[in-house]
């Protein structure tokens, strides 16, 4: 009844009512942005333990992907030493085959020389050879002529026996013919005399030549045994060269062989420098990685404090929602 009064108690009737009806309201309001609030602060508070969750395992996996990268970068730095090692010891290797080979390529040259040395040494053999085949036909025709020379002087020995049978016959009828034959006596006397001279002289000459013969059967046999000799020495110089060009093959072959290692063990040294270098650059990386991999456990940590704040401020925002809840259900709507 009041509202129908115009007079002041009518308005203020009117005004109160109004204000009951804006303040109905705006309780309604309060009621259902605090109920809003309280739920959302609850699923905020629920998402936030969540993450809080997530991020704590987060921190955990970082933690232990941090440690197994430490361990890793630890085995990268072993298996960078071993290679490193490895390395030096192929390149080592491949030094020594290198030095292998220059020995070989000395020894090739070496035989080379040999072999040169062998063939003129059976050029040499068969100089001798000839030299020693030359004298053995001058002691056959020194053998013929002193043959030739003994006849000779057996025809003077011969001659010589009979001037001195001739001069004794002649002295002897010088004798008989008295001082008629005295000088013809003389004659014959130095005729027999020159005629004992002479058979002197061929026993002597007959005695050289007899020692000669001797001395060219001697040489004779020294000359075939020089032939042998010489021919043995031929063949053994002969089987030297041939053992020589056998060695030279195989030093060939060998030197063709330590050759290929040598740039084998190039390659493979070369191959544990790219390795080094390889293992060098994972050892850089999983450094970097181990450092971004700190960066995400520290972020991780820090956004876990931060959801653990997040989580206690929804709780204490729901907890505040329900009180302020609590406070407008009192009013009679």
């Amino acid at each position: 009844e009041f509202l129908d009064r115009k007079d002041e108690i009518g308005r203020l009737a009117n005004s109160f009512n109004n204000m009951t009806d804006n303040i109905k309201d705006l309780i309604t309001q309060i009621v259902d942005t605090v109920s809003h609030t309280s739920s959302s602060s609850q699923e905020l508070a629920s998402i936030a333990e969540e993450s809080t969750g997530a991020a704590d395992y987060i921190a955990n996996s970082a933690n232990e992907v941090a440690g197994n990268t430490e361990k890793q970068i630890q085995a990268v730095e072993s298996a960078s030493a071993v290679v490193e090692e490895i390395s030096a010891s192929v390149q080592n290797v491949a030094d020594n085959t290198r030095n292998v080979a220059e020995l070989g390529d000395k020894t090739v040259n070496a035989v080379y020389k040999g072999q040169e040395a062998i063939k003129e040494a059976v050029e040499q053999m068969n100089n001798i050879n000839h030299a020693t085949k030359d004298i053995a036909d001058t002691i056959n025709k020194l053998t013929i002529s002193s043959k030739q020379i003994n006849e000779i002087t057996d025809v003077i020995d011969g001659i010589s026996e009979q001037t001195n049978l001739l001069a004794l016959n002649a002295a002897i009828e010088a004798t008989r013919a008295g001082d008629a034959g005295r000088g013809f006596a003389v004659v014959a006397e130095e005729v027999r005399k020159l005629a004992e001279q002479t058979q002197d002289s061929t026993r002597q000459i007959a005695l050289l030549i007899k020692e000669n013969e001797n001395n060219i059967i001697t040489a004779n046999s020294a000359v075939k045994e020089g032939e042998e000799n010489v021919s043995g020495g031929l063949e053994i110089v002969n089987s030297v060269g041939t053992t020589f060009e056998e060695i030279r093959d195989l030093v060939n072959m060998v030197s063709e062989q330590i050759n290929n290692i040598s740039a084998a063990m190039e390659q493979v040294a070369s191959g544990s420098r790219e390795i080094v270098g390889a293992v060098e650059s994972i050892d850089i990386s999983s450094k970097n990685v181990a450092e971004q991999i700190q960066s995400v456990s520290t972020a991780t940590e820090e956004q876990l404090a931060s959801m653990e704040e997040l989580a206690s401020a929804s709780q204490s925002l729901a907890e505040l929602a329900q009180e302020i809840q609590a406070a407008a259900s009192k009013f009679k709507v």
